[in-house]
């Protein structure tokens, strides 16, 4: 068995990924995205932008990914949680445009794509991370409201994911009032902010997009906290907290366009009734997709799967996610590049479903490790990188 392993770890080792290189934003990107957006305002970039408007009814065929996370795919030092959301989206079977914001310059604070660059998609996913105004007005800035409502305006789909927007941009606010991006747009009508840190678990609230949706809620960030607001919906919730009727997401209904706004992230969801693919499946599906030829019905977990651990490279913890489709006994085991076992994360009998365990290599050394999941005769291995 050692033998056959590490052979397997020899062959990885002289393996690398395919890359894409998009000249506009510098950036690198996994080739299996279409191409990065440039987010540069135009000059005139404090009026807000009259766009062609999208057809009606709303048909969800194009979607742009928006990374302001602040991680270090962005130039910051935020954690990089753009892997949460590539992964579900490919799972969910969507395609998408990736724009990532540039965060190697924060005074003033950058702003994300324009409202011309928007218009080329029906939705936009716009996440944040756990930015939340270390910067001033860092999370979403004012062009980025100005810009984002602009682009509803015309008829676009909003999903925001934005734990510390709120803290961030309206600081002392519980109520808000016509006029405001939160309460025009997101249909957030007063918010308790950092009630939780986090929920310990969400639902889907009844008559939102996610009813019928559950999952536990994992504090994704390696030295920061999960924040999650209570929102008091003008209209709609999206997810309730803790088994309350307190919503940490809403949506709304606008004139010609929608959104939903959530304060506990997709990166945040774990273990759930169905996997989190399904999250953002029901919510596009609410917008009117019609990009993937499904049904868009949630699905339970099917098949083996041990995901890339994130974040990769790491310092000194990192996540990794696997899901099984029928209980057994399941190990989970780190070895290094001699295949000598470092430790075994998971040694025990477990439920279908989907997991997350975190792994500190705090007392290891800089290098290249790997790690092996094993069930009921499925068996994958990864590499990961440990840089001190």
């Amino acid at each position: 068995m050692m033998k056959s392993l590490a052979v397997i770890l020899a062959v990885m080792l002289v393996m690398s990924p395919l890359w894409a290189v998009d000249s506009d934003c510098n950036k690198r990107i996994a080739s299996n995205t279409a191409r990065l957006v440039n987010p540069t305002l135009p000059a005139n970039h404090n009026a807000r932008e009259q766009l062609p408007s999208h057809p009606t009814p709303m048909v969800i065929e194009s979607i742009l990914l928006v990374d302001d996370d602040g991680g270090p795919n962005n130039g910051g030092t935020y954690t990089d949680i753009q892997n949460y959301f590539t992964a579900a989206l490919t799972t969910a079977g969507y395609s998408y445009d990736l724009c990532v914001v540039n965060w190697t310059i924060t005074s003033p604070p950058q702003s994300g794509p324009t409202a011309d660059s928007m218009s080329h998609y029906d939705c936009v996913i716009w996440f944040t991370g756990e930015t939340w105004g270390y910067y001033g007005v860092d999370v979403l800035t004012a062009n980025d409201e100005d810009h984002l409502a602009s682009y509803l305006d015309a008829g676009g789909t909003l999903f925001l994911n934005a734990q510390d927007y709120l803290w961030a941009s309206y600081p002392t606010a519980g109520s808000f009032t016509a006029g405001q991006f939160p309460y025009d747009y997101l249909g957030v009508a007063s918010a308790n902010q950092d009630m939780y840190a986090p929920p310990n678990s969400v639902a889907g609230a009844t008559g939102g997009y996610a009813a019928g949706l559950s999952y536990t809620v994992t504090n994704p960030y390696s030295t920061a906290t999960l924040w999650s607001d209570q929102l008091i919906p003008r209209v709609q919730k999206l997810l309730n907290a803790d088994g309350t009727q307190n919503a940490i997401a809403v949506q709304y209904n606008g004139t010609g366009f929608r959104t939903a706004f959530s304060t506990c992230g997709v990166e945040g969801l774990v273990n759930g009734t169905y996997q989190v693919s399904a999250y953002l499946d029901a919510i596009l599906d609410g917008f009117g997709a019609t990009s993937v030829p499904l049904t868009h019905q949630p699905t339970v977990v099917t098949h083996y799967s041990l995901a890339q651990n994130y974040p990769n490279p790491f310092n000194p913890t990192t996540d990794i996610r696997y899901q099984l489709p029928v209980q057994g006994n399941v190990t989970l085991t780190i070895y290094n590049t001699t295949g000598q076992e470092i430790t075994t994360l998971i040694n025990g009998h477990q439920a279908a479903g989907t997991y997350q365990v975190t792994w500190d290599a705090g007392d290891l050394p800089s290098g290249v490790y790997f790690y092996r999941l094993t069930a009921n005769g499925f068996q994958d291995v990864r590499r990961m990188m440990l840089v001190k």
